[in-house]
């Protein structure tokens, strides 16, 4: 998931830098720019950090037609500073936006720390230098890349050939002509506004060439040394201490007194328990009613709008089939938008990847500094075990609370009169997060929008959050600001989006099957059982946290509801909550070298966690 430009003819310096900024909505791990032309080629690669924009930009002859490539990467395979786009040789220069599934191993993660580990855009790059050999090589690689699985856009120079060729299987790519030059990239609101210009979006499924592009030369020099890898390696977690915690976990979930109706443990904040053992929320209707309307209401309500919308699309179960509802069922124009904020997994990417190619969807990314972000993340789990509250985990969380807010600006930008998402659930309710953090029980349901918490709840959580970072100052640290934000984003922004399962009823064993069934999603083995939470690279940590803690974690919380809504056996949501909250030992070594924690000094201080009581 990248952001792509191409720009061949004359650009002004400052244009130039005008889209060179740009692509970075779309990634901010890696960068390159390649100047193809006759006189004076280069290349550069940069980390986002340390991007020049201004010697990226320069062009020494503003005379001379020239050939700019450039790619914002997201890193979605292959780590290793050889897989930093654009991939060039002597005789060839290519950039690729998306995911090809032929290519990755679900056996690992795609981030790989492994760095001989080639990404599918290296295999795809060799590929087409082979078919290049071939007389009818124009049929031959466009008939390739539409054998492949998963999102493609794709742009590549080939010396020898004097052509530029590109290809979309899903319309992430666009087109403008005018006077002065041809530029090709993965958004129609990137372009400058220009009197004379023609903008379309490419074609799905065909190879387009741009020919006569001669007397040009590529900078084959890869100098690598402005990319800073992240990711910590020689980080194994040690065997040992692993089972142990394992075994900690596992007696504490099991021995654990819960309500005998359902899984809500004696731990549970401000929840008490009558005579016969049966916890308030079987006893009360905290949750109150699902206020459901059928699917007709919708359509009515979507019959004098305009067909093109947007939806979110995070890859999990919920927001794939949301997309396809809207685009199969409700036949609708939808651009699928994703925010990703450094802790999307692997397999949720290539479920975006899968649902949009399938469906013939453009995909929208918007990210956020990942480095730094993961930063935010690791500092604060570092200050927390100075002084350890459950009521602070969702801390460490605060990055991803962005997405609506890009949403509305989403919907502005592309004059998008509505947006879907795939919630709406009242069984993804987790009232202890704002229990823990002082709220009152009657307060705590937050109808899957937490804005919509009411005021007394938005208070005592400002007042819990600023009186414990008083207490713990080391979480008084840079990442405060954006805790600030994602504060104001999740409960005082107003949004305003359709819940497709406010309208919408399907169990989850109906709608995964489907899905993978019909399109081949992918479910991440590493995880376990479930699918909800997924595509969270941090809900391992964070259940191993809340297990150790307090004996139990949000799928608690699911499960408890399906049991009340006579859904699921106690005995088999037992069963399922016990497989789902035992430490994930892969998940979690993902998250520690993605975060950059030190594995075994985390899970030693997780070990010595003690039960916490209010």
């Amino acid at each position: 998931m990248c952001g792509i430009f191409v720009s061949y003819g004359k650009i002004s310096e400052k244009n130039l830098k005008y889209y060179l900024k740009k692509i970075t909505v779309r990634g901010k791990d890696t960068y390159g720019v390649t100047h193809i032309n006759y006189r004076n080629p280069k290349t550069y690669y940069y980390s986002y950090k340390n991007i020049d924009y201004n010697e990226c930009s320069s062009i020494k002859d503003k005379n001379e037609n020239s050939l700019i490539i450039a790619n914002s990467r997201l890193i979605t395979n292959g780590s290793s500073e050889l897989n930093t786009q654009p991939l060039i040789n002597n005789e060839m220069c290519l950039v690729h936006n998306g995911i090809i599934l032929n290519y990755t191993n679900l056996n690992y993660n795609s981030i790989e720390l492994d760095q001989a580990n080639k990404s599918d855009t290296k295999i795809l790059f060799e590929r087409i230098l082979e078919l290049l050999k071939i007389e009818n090589f124009n049929f031959e690689i466009e008939k390739y890349l539409n054998s492949l699985s998963g999102i493609i856009n794709l742009v590549f120079y080939v010396k020898s050939r004097k052509k530029l060729f590109y290809y979309t299987n899903n319309g992430s790519l666009y087109i403008q002509n005018s006077k002065e030059n041809i530029i090709l990239t993965s958004e129609k609101n990137f372009f400058l506004k220009k009197e004379d210009q023609f903008t379309e979006q490419i074609k799905l499924n065909k190879l387009f060439t741009i020919s006569s592009i001669d007397n040009c030369k590529i900078d084959n020099s890869k100098n690598y040394k402005k990319i800073i890898n992240y990711f910590k390696s020689n980080n194994e977690i040690d065997e040992k201490l692993f089972n142990k915690v394992y075994e900690k976990v596992k007696f504490k979930l099991s021995k654990i007194k819960r309500c005998t109706k359902c899984l809500v443990p004696i731990s549970y904040p401000k929840i008490k328990f009558d005579d016969k053992g049966v916890c308030t929320f079987c006893n009360q209707n905290i949750y109150g009613n699902e206020k459901k309307s059928n699917i007709e209401v919708l359509k009515e309500k979507l019959s004098n709008k305009k067909k093109k919308c947007l939806v979110g699309l995070s890859g999990g179960f919920d927001s794939c089939y949301t997309l396809y509802y809207v685009k199969k069922v409700l036949k609708l124009e939808p651009i699928a938008f994703t925010y990703d904020w450094g802790l999307t997994t692997d397999v949720a990417r290539m479920n975006q990847s899968i649902m949009c190619q399938k469906l013939n969807v453009e995909h929208i990314i918007r990210t956020d500094n990942m480095s730094q972000k993961r930063g935010y993340i690791k500092d604060n789990i570092e200050a927390w075990f100075s002084k350890p509250h459950p009521g602070l985990i969702p801390l460490f969380m605060a990055g991803d609370k962005k997405y609506l807010h890009y949403e509305k600006i989403l919907k502005k930008e592309l004059n998008v009169e509505y947006s879907f998402f795939g919630n709406g659930l009242l069984n993804e309710e987790r009232p202890f997060y704002w229990l823990y953090a002082g709220a009152k029980l009657e307060g705590s349901i937050s109808n899957g929008v937490m804005s919509s918490l009411n005021i007394d709840t938005k208070i005592r959580l400002l007042a819990f959050f600023g009186i414990n970072f008083l207490k713990n100052p080391k979480l008084l640290n840079k990442s405060l600001i954006n805790s600030a934000f994602a504060y104001y984003y999740s409960f005082f922004e107003k949004y305003n989006y359709i819940s497709l399962y406010d309208y919408l009823e399907i169990s989850d064993n109906e709608k995964n099957t489907f899905l993978i069934n019909e399109f081949g999603l992918k479910v991440d083995k590493k995880y376990g059982q479930e699918t909800w939470r997924m595509g969270d690279g941090q809900s391992a940590f964070n259940n191993l946290l809340y297990s150790v803690l307090c004996g139990f974690t949000e799928i608690d919380d699911q499960l408890s509801f399906s049991i009340r809504k006579n859904k699921i056996s106690r005995q088999n949501a037992f069963n399922r909550m016990l497989n789902h909250n035992l430490p994930k030992k892969n998940m979690l070594q993902y998250f520690f070298n993605l975060i950059g924690l030190d594995s075994n000094l985390t899970l030693k201080k997780i070990f010595e966690l003690e039960e916490f009581k209010i």
